[in-house]
Parts: C-alpha cells; structure tokens; sequence
C-alpha cells in the first residue's frame, strides 16, 4: 500500500516537472544567478572581502537553484508554517551534505568546512548555516517565487530561448570547471 502511495506521490511530482519544466529551469537559473550575488554581499559585509562563491566561472551557484527546486516541489502554501519549516530544513541540509560530499570525494574539492561550527555533521553541515538556509528558504518560497513567476509571465515568450541560452553556457562552464 505504501508502496503504491509513493509511487502514486513520484508520478504526480514528474507530471508537475514536465507541466512546468520551463518555469522550473528559468526559476533555477533565476535563483542561481541571484544567490551568486547576495553571496558576494555577505562575503563583503561579514567577511570583509570580495570572495567570489562556488567553483564554477559563471555568475551562479547551481546548489542554490537546485535546492530550490526541490524546495519548490516539497513546500505547500496551504500547510502549516512549521510543516514546511521542516521540509525545508530537511532539504537544504540534506542537499548541503550531498554536494558537499560529491565535490570532496569526486573532485577532491572542499567546498567549505564547518568542523570548528558547533553541532557540525562531519564539517560538511551544521546547526547554524542549515538555520541560515531554513530561514532563506522559506522567505524565498514567499519572496522570490512571486517575483520568479512575475519575470516568468513577462519574458514567457522568450523564456524558452533564455532557458536554452543559458543552459548552453553553464554546460559550456560545467565542462571547463570539471577539466
């Protein structure tokens, strides 16, 4: 029965993505782009110096648009506030745990380490940057998913050229970075 339900759950989640698949990656590329830069501010504001985020050259960070989109496709408006604060803190810590994971073992590549933050799980997550993200999270489910659908709706006729174009350069960037 379980099975089924979940089964049931994964093919509503896929007729979702293929309805929606334009919105989706314009929101991706969208939220990538815009978390590249409110990165750079925090490094400036808190740290005091430029660092520029990510390992990749383009004015993005893939994990933030990926996680997004999972947090896109796990939040309910309709549900309570709490259910959904436990969603996303699942999410972003989780997806933060895996690229961390894979750049290390994969790539050999730290992309930070939390081993001196306090309740840190390996020096890949811990309790005050999964909060930071958590509250990120849902202010963006009510912040920047209205603007994402705002650009969305405006550039419709274009957003499958815009998708394409960007696409092409991050999969251009992907293979440089990865060589």
């Amino acid at each position: 029965m379980k099975k089924q339900i979940i089964i049931a759950k994964i093919g509503e989640y896929m007729k979702y993505i293929k309805e929606n698949f334009n919105y989706l990656l314009f929101s991706f590329f969208l939220i990538s782009i815009f978390f590249w830069f409110v990165e750079i501010g925090y490094s400036l504001i808190i740290r005091h110096k430029l660092v520029f985020p990510g390992a990749w050259y383009g004015p993005y960070c893939p994990i933030y648009g990926f996680t997004f989109f999972i947090i896109y496709l796990v939040f309910r408006k309709e549900d309570h506030i709490l259910i959904n604060i436990i969603r996303i803190a699942i999410t972003v810590t989780v997806m933060e745990y895996i690229i961390s994971f894979i750049s290390d073992t994969f790539y050999h590549h730290i992309i930070w380490d939390y081993s001196n933050k306090f309740m840190n799980l390996n020096g890949r997550v811990c309790l005050e940057m999964s909060t930071i993200f958590t509250i990120t999270g849902i202010l963006s489910m009510y912040t920047i998913v209205p603007v994402t659908k705002y650009l969305y709706q405006k550039l419709e006729k274009n957003v499958t050229y815009i998708n394409i174009i960007l696409s092409i350069f991050m999969a251009i960037d992907m293979i440089i970075t990865l060589t």
